[in-house]
């Protein structure tokens, strides 16, 4: 009977009784809070992102696609209305449409062209990898400039999962900060003395350089889904006209580059005291030097304070898009040139 149950999962071209879906609903349920439960266990707390759950939720995919092919087929429609589950709330609705009406006729699927089965053949497959894949990675959106020009507001960037083991200096990582995430790139790791002199940083006695480059220019207007007006390095502008502010880039000695920003000079986290980095912590900054809460604050002052390794969720890789406009997912307002590209 098992089998039998298994092997629905790959029958693309007959029919499903609602008991069918039903069943399929209720076995992917307890094996999705079974992975929930392992995560929680070996987590020893609830998890901010059950990693495994994706796991089984990829395993779900491919019987789940074929049980509601068959499931419209059965109600007399095709299969290719499926897509349609792939919308939010709207799937829900065709779920439950799925699971209570009920059987009509049947679409006669071999009648379906050959290219129109291998296309959605190639769409399950990529459905079931993008699923599976999102136990190593997961997605950000940051709604403040403090790491400005690396991430604009309103960037949408994918984190790769990492254990503070893996980070090395230069690396921009998100860490949870209390109860919410944070973002800052790794200045000093355990042992290492850090101090600003002047907005330079020094690591361990010696100055990583700056070098001037081009400004960064922006219009002085709301940025991304939170609205957020650009500081400006040539304050005051006004509403419309051009933010331009000095962007410098930073060379360490081991070859590592990336810009930040100086808003202005002589602010007061420009010189701080010198820090020593204690084991299993790190000293984060934010790129927009004059506009950050990062470790030079403490975290009962609102800044990051030193990161604790257990606290880095994972390191920023790409740049999925970048929203300018009110509405995240407005993909008319998305910039230009930021799709998937590599964070510096």
């Amino acid at each position: 009977m098992l089998g039998d149950f298994l092997l629905q999962g790959l029958d693309w071209t007959g029919r499903a009784r609602r008991r069918d879906l039903w069943a399929f609903v209720a076995v992917a349920g307890v094996l999705l809070a079974a992975f929930v439960a392992a995560e929680v266990w070996i987590a020893g707390d609830a998890p901010q992102a059950p990693r495994f759950v994706y796991l089984a939720a990829a395993l779900c995919v491919v019987p789940g696609v074929s049980l509601g092919v068959r499931r419209l087929h059965d109600r007399g429609h095709g299969g290719g209305w499926l897509v349609l589950g792939l919308v939010p709330w709207i799937g829900l609705a065709v779920l439950a449409y799925l699971l209570l009406a009920p059987g009509k006729g049947r679409v006669d699927a071999p009648e379906t062209p050959v290219a129109f089965h291998l296309l959605g053949g190639v769409l399950v497959a990529m459905l079931v990898v993008l699923v599976a894949s999102r136990a190593f990675w997961a997605p950000y959106w940051f709604p403040t400039g403090s790491m400005k020009p690396t991430l604009l507001t309103g960037d949408y960037a994918a984190v790769s999962y990492g254990a503070a083991a893996g980070l090395a200096r230069g690396d921009v990582i998100v860490f949870r900060s209390g109860e919410q995430a944070s973002v800052g790139r790794v200045i000093g790791m355990a042992g290492d003395q850090v101090q600003m002199r002047d907005g330079k940083v020094v690591l361990n006695g010696v100055e990583i350089p700056q070098a001037e480059v081009e400004p960064l220019v922006e219009i002085n207007a709301p940025q991304g889904p939170g609205q957020h007006l650009p500081r400006c390095g040539n304050a005051p502008v006004g509403a419309g006209g051009h933010c331009v502010t000095n962007r410098l880039r930073e060379t360490t000695a081991t070859g590592i580059s990336y810009t930040v920003l100086d808003l202005m000079p002589g602010t007061a986290m420009d010189d701080t005291s010198e820090v020593t980095v204690p084991e299993g912590r790190l000293f984060v900054l934010g790129d927009n030097r004059d506009d950050s809460l990062d470790s030079r604050f403490a975290r009962d002052s609102g800044g990051a304070g030193l990161v604790d390794g257990a606290d880095v969720i994972g390191k920023l890789r790409r740049i999925i898009f970048s929203a300018e406009g009110r509405q995240l997912l407005a993909f008319w307002d998305w910039r230009a040139g930021r799709y998937w590209q590599a964070v510096e």
